[in-house]
């Protein structure tokens, strides 16, 4: 027993602040992992949201006729483009032509293009061989639909991309 009734166990001030201090520098060393970790999720989130969406388009387009207006390419034309932004108030897409200032949010490409089946012969799809449209309908065998989403802050990066080819039988 302690002279004056004093028990001599517990943490001395100095101590505790000595522990603190550790524990300090610890936390400030491992913080950076966790908003990396935080900056990570909602990357993946919206990669996941952009796929989602492209494949939700493939499907829709995939139950529509070959021969769908649609599915249908301008007379002369290669290639059939169309470009849409989310509008976050009226949540659903609209035309993409030309985006308010105030959508930066999400884009989506759909392009269309026709082949004939001896285009794919030789595994390699070149531009060259896609049909314009008004080609005679015996001819067009495959349509391929390629739904793209990116986010409009990188419109350089590839965003994620989708491709679905249809085949049209004999």
């Amino acid at each position: 027993m302690a002279e004056h009734g004093f028990a001599e166990h517990g943490f001395s001030l100095i101590e505790v602040m000595i522990a603190s201090a550790i524990l300090l520098i610890v936390s400030i060393g491992v913080l950076p992992l966790f908003t990396r970790s935080i900056t990570n999720n909602v990357q993946g989130r919206l990669a996941t949201e952009a796929v989602n969406d492209a494949r939700s388009e493939l499907e829709r387009l995939m139950q529509l006729d070959f021969n769908s207006p649609e599915l249908t390419l301008p007379d002369g034309q290669p290639t059939l483009e169309r470009k849409e932004y989310w509008d976050q108030n009226s949540h659903r897409w609209l035309d993409g032509t030309s985006i308010p200032d105030d959508q930066n949010e999400t884009l989506r490409t759909v392009r269309i293009r026709q082949f004939n089946k001896d285009a794919f012969l030789d595994r390699r799809v070149d531009d060259a061989e896609a049909l314009p449209g008004g080609s005679p309908v015996g001819q067009v065998q495959i349509k391929e639909i390629v739904v793209r989403v990116m986010s409009a802050s990188q419109l350089d990066a590839p965003g994620k991309a989708m491709t679905l080819r249809i085949y049209r039988g004999a």
